[in-house]
């Protein structure tokens, strides 16, 4: 029997650097991934949304202030729909309001989103006016609120 001092080192050696690949490349990896871009963080905005029969009144009643430039409004009912892009010019800070016009009928539906994060910061449906709708002879509808 010959005793060599080399014994296992070709095997160590070999469990070592592949070791130490998997650690290089886990920590390179982890970087490249970590350093992407990150995706806008939502407003956290509470919006006070009245329809009327040819207006949208959008009230910011507290939270964040957003850029105007990234809020689109879209405007909605069974058949059509209008957008407001830019909805609101400069700053929209708390106690501001912004009334937009419409020219839709029936159950109209309102969506405030924010381009910037690509999220709606707040919904609102409203159905034609019970007064109006018994006047004219129609059954009444009950309004759905949404935010």
């Amino acid at each position: 029997m010959i005793d060599s001092p080399r014994g296992q080192s070709e095997t160590v050696g070999i469990v070592l650097l592949t070791a130490v690949i998997v650690v290089v490349v886990s920590v390179l990896g982890a970087g490249i991934l970590s350093s992407g871009p990150q995706p806008a963080e939502r407003p956290l905005v509470d919006l006070d949304i009245d329809i009327s029969s040819n207006n949208v009144t959008i009230t910011h009643s507290g939270g964040d202030t957003v850029d105007g430039a990234s809020l689109d409004v879209g405007i909605r009912n069974e058949t059509a729909s209008q957008r407001y892009t830019s909805a609101v010019t400069g700053q929209f800070r708390p106690t501001d309001t912004r009334t937009l016009s419409h020219s839709l009928t029936g159950t109209v539906t309102v969506l405030v989103i924010d381009t910037g994060s690509n999220s709606v910061l707040g919904r609102d449906s409203q159905a034609p006016d019970t007064e109006t709708a018994t006047a004219a002879g129609m059954p009444a509808i009950e309004s759905e609120r949404r935010l």
